[in-house]
């Protein structure tokens, strides 16, 4: 493994070190917010991503991979800044969409960075399964850290947090990227064509993804705080269980996808998915809960590795490629802002149960919808034969 990779593992992994995460509905929650506001700040950040997913391409023009990574983590930490400086909602919001852009800049222009250095198709998927992993690991460490963290004051989970985002963008400027250069048939104008795989596996990855983070950012610490009452020292902990799980699952992902089939490992994990929504709504007993939670991270924790080594971007110039897994971004954004407002509303109105078993019926319907259209757009025999 080169330098340049192992400091791209330091910098995924570091950049990931939420410490704030697992606690920022219950920091919203304590300054007296109602819920549904609480969601639609959340809800934010999920827009900001949708809205601004093209940027990261854009700037790819003038500047490289790293660069633009590092501007992300800098503006990240702006937007942490910004949350722990006032109660006032104008300046929350500011906070929220600040914290969405710096995410929006740095996600998927680092798998686009990673392929960039490592340009072999087998290593680049085991370096992105690989990272990916590690992920969930330092995730569920800062996300346990944090909530203990939180308990002595709320503002250094956030700290820690910013001080992560240092130490990432010091990782990622250290990388040797090859010589910045616009590829003469790529724009910031012109869309790459996609087949109707990649739409699927960016579908796959939006609705997997977005049902499981709404769930887990805006809908879950409310069942455990607000319902259940768990303890804030082991907030933290019943959360990570979600984490945990989805590190396994992303470590071995690619290797099992290759064993049986990557199809079939999407529509287990989209079973699963769907299952743990319905444990949720099946009982109000916080050992239902934990068990679900850990079912929803078993499910998740692949998608990202599994789709983006899906999306066959090999040989696409970085500027296609960037664009193609920001819209992937932006598809996610969507679907996720959709769900944090209708659900913020629902949970109120229906309680908790009911919003699992409904969402738990849309994405089933709408994933199905998904896999249908693009088996019938699947015309070519490379691509029939990748459905079986």
């Amino acid at each position: 493994m080169s330098l340049s990779t192992r400091l791209f593992y330091v910098y995924r992994i570091v950049s990931r070190m939420y410490f704030h995460l697992s606690v920022l509905f219950v920091f919203f929650f304590m300054m007296d917010l109602p819920v549904w506001e609480i969601e639609l700040l959340l809800a934010v950040y999920a827009v900001t991503l949708m809205v601004t997913s093209k940027l990261n391409a854009v700037m790819l023009a003038a500047m490289p991979h790293k660069y633009v990574i590092a501007i992300g983590e800098l503006i990240k930490a702006a937007g942490l800044a910004a949350l722990i400086s006032s109660e006032h909602l104008s300046i929350l919001i500011l906070g929220q969409v600040l914290s969405g852009l710096g995410y929006s800049l740095a996600q998927g222009t680092d798998s686009s960075l990673l392929r960039t250095i490592v340009t072999d198709p087998e290593s680049y998927k085991k370096a992105e399964s690989g990272s990916s992993s590690y992920t969930f690991a330092s995730f569920l460490l800062s996300g346990i850290i944090g909530s203990v963290i939180f308990n002595y004051s709320a503002e250094y989970a956030f700290w820690c947090s910013m001080c992560a985002n240092a130490v990432a963008i010091i990782a990622v400027l250290l990388i040797k990227e090859p010589a910045h250069a616009k590829s003469p048939g790529s724009s910031a104008a012109a869309k790459p064509i996609e087949t109707s795989t990649q739409k699927f596996w960016k579908l796959y990855y939006a609705l997997t993804r977005a049902f499981a983070m709404a769930t887990f950012v805006g809908f879950l610490p409310y069942y455990f705080f607000v319902s259940v009452k768990v303890n804030l020292n082991l907030f933290g902990l019943v959360l990570s269980l979600f984490t945990l799980l989805g590190f396994i699952a992303a470590r071995f992902i690619l290797k099992t996808g290759a064993r049986y089939g990557y199809f079939k490992v999407a529509a287990i994990s989209a079973i699963l998915s769907a299952c743990s929504l319905l444990l949720f709504g099946s009982s109000a007993h916080i050992a239902i809960g934990v068990a679900a939670l850990a079912v929803l991270g078993l499910a998740s924790g692949g998608v990202r590795p599994l789709a983006v080594s899906n999306l066959n971007l090999g040989n696409l110039a970085p500027a296609d490629r960037t664009a193609i897994l920001s819209s992937m971004e932006r598809y996610f954004g969507f679907a996720n802002a959709l769900l944090l407002i209708i659900g913020g509303a629902a949970l109120q109105w229906i309680g908790f149960q009911w919003l699992m078993l409904a969402s738990a019926v849309i994405y089933v319907i709408l994933l199905a919808g998904s896999y249908r259209k693009h088996v019938a757009h699947s015309t070519t025999p490379a691509a029939a034969e990748q459905t079986q």
